[in-house]
């Protein structure tokens, strides 16, 4: 069984340090039990050598874990995008890019699970068996770490397109629930049977959702996108939350249930925190 681990970052000094810091992480607390292969996607303008030459990537390659590299184009315009800034645009690109793309890039042809990390994505305490393994073992479709509450002006119309193709196209042995308020999979983390995301249920979903144009008049995230189409594809035996884990995303700390946060991580933390505050304040997605 082969697996990766996938970010996609910007050519950003700060983004570069923050995503060889969760590498760095997950070399300690992770891959051990969990080899995967690392695959950064990128635009046209990342220097790849900020990556080659640091010492946990030389540390990795040693260990037998390839790092690879996606080139991604988030140029293309599309008929709801006028007058957006470019910040809008991207963070458009990026949504439509993670809500199903990833799934059909070649750089992850040949394997069999892959799990999506943000930039300031870090595993902070030790997964001592393998998680990929387990996922398939159990039949496991898709694995996550919390759920939270979208906004209303973000997801409109999301539902009713979502209930229009489910009601045309019932998932078999999956009992339809009864969805009224759309959340979403807090997917900066996230694990996926590759797979099973493309085969003709996931894709028919993603096509029909995509027709709409959704994703650049709206906003429609890959986070509600994935949320609402598993809620009516998987039953709930098939997805897994792994709560025990101890995570860091931007300024939401999610503990597991005994882990302690080490002091030497709270003034780090609480950087990462305002600079992460700050990018919010920055752009309007």
């Amino acid at each position: 069984m082969k697996n990766a681990i996938a970010y996609l970052t910007r050519s950003d000094a700060t983004n570069v340090r923050q995503m060889l810091h969760g590498i760095h992480l997950l070399a300690k607390n992770f891959l051990p039990w969990s080899p995967a292969d690392i695959v950064i996607f990128h635009e046209a303008d990342f220097d790849r050598s900020l990556v080659e030459k640091s010492a946990v990537c030389s540390a990795l390659a040693d260990s037998g874990i390839k790092i690879r590299f996606g080139l991604v184009d988030f140029s293309a315009e599309h008929p709801g995008m006028e007058g957006l800034t470019p910040g809008q645009k991207g963070y458009r690109h990026m949504c439509h890019f993670f809500a199903n793309d990833i799934f059909m890039r070649e750089e992850l042809r040949g394997y069999d699970f892959y799990m999506r990390l943000d930039v300031d994505s870090y595993v902070l305490s030790k997964v001592r068996y393998n998680v990929f393994e387990r996922m398939r073992r159990e039949g496991r479709k898709y694995a996550y770490r919390m759920v939270m509450n979208e906004r209303a002006k973000v997801v409109r119309g999301l539902l009713a397109a979502a209930t229009a193709h489910f009601t045309a196209n019932p998932a078999p042995g999956v009992q339809a629930p009864a969805v009224r308020k759309v959340r979403l999979y807090y997917t900066n983390f996230e694990i996926c049977d590759l797979e099973w995301f493309r085969s003709d249920g996931w894709q028919r979903y993603f096509a029909a959702i995509d027709a709409t144009g959704g994703i650049w008049r709206h906003r429609w995230g890959d986070a509600p996108i994935r949320w609402l189409g598993l809620q009516y594809l998987l039953r709930p035996d098939q997805t897994l939350c792994l709560r025990w884990m101890a995570y860091f995303h931007q300024f939401l700390l999610r503990r597991g249930l005994t882990f302690r946060l080490p002091l030497a991580y709270l003034g780090y933390a609480a950087s990462i925190t305002i600079y992460g505050l700050r990018q919010k304040l920055r752009r309007k997605p």
